[in-house]
């Protein structure tokens, strides 16, 4: 997982998460709207590696995955 300040450049930075049914999915939420802020999702998916491999295809997002996952 990670965490950046706000003015950090990644902040605003496109994300592709794991879908709203995930465990790890909720926790970012949770930190998010803990911090009165909200990911700017592009893209949703079931399986982290999906996610990996966009991310990787496109270099122009970020993912947050859990460290089980990485």
């Amino acid at each position: 997982m990670a965490v950046i300040p706000a003015a950090h450049r990644l902040a605003s930075k496109r994300m592709a998460l794991l879908s709203q049914q995930s465990f790890v999915r909720h926790q970012i939420d949770d930190l998010f709207s803990s911090l009165g802020a909200a990911p700017n999702v592009v893209l949703e998916t079931p399986s982290s590696s999906i996610a990996c491999a966009l991310v990787a295809e496109s270099g122009d997002a970020s993912q947050v995955i859990g460290h089980s996952f990485a």
